[in-house]
């Protein structure tokens, strides 16, 4: 019988976590923001810029409009994340021009 109280509970853990990482709830961007800075203070490290956005989507948006100058001041060394705009730079392009894609 304990194997089964021990499964049950292992399937309760990990729907909890399921739930929470498929949740479109809003966070609390304030709770949020005093963990991050609290284990950055625990680290020894400084506090990082902390950004948020409504979407993926405006996320996306938002590091397509920056440079890779704006990107480094952001986020230290960004050569990645860089990349990543580009290409989201080339997506919003297609999404704007449709015509354009291969067939």
């Amino acid at each position: 019988m304990p194997q089964k109280a021990t499964l049950a509970t292992k399937y309760e853990y990990i729907e909890k976590w399921n739930s929470i990482a498929l949740s479109t709830d809003r966070i609390d961007r304030e709770a949020a923001e005093k963990v991050v800075n609290s284990v950055y203070t625990m680290l020894g490290f400084e506090l990082p810029t902390i950004l948020f956005f409504d979407s993926p989507y405006a996320a996306c948006s938002f590091i397509a409009g920056q440079t890779e100058q704006q990107l480094n001041k952001l986020c230290g060394n960004s050569r990645k994340l860089y990349q990543f705009a580009k290409v989201t730079r080339e997506i919003k392009h297609f999404e704007s021009n449709p015509t354009q894609l291969k067939k």
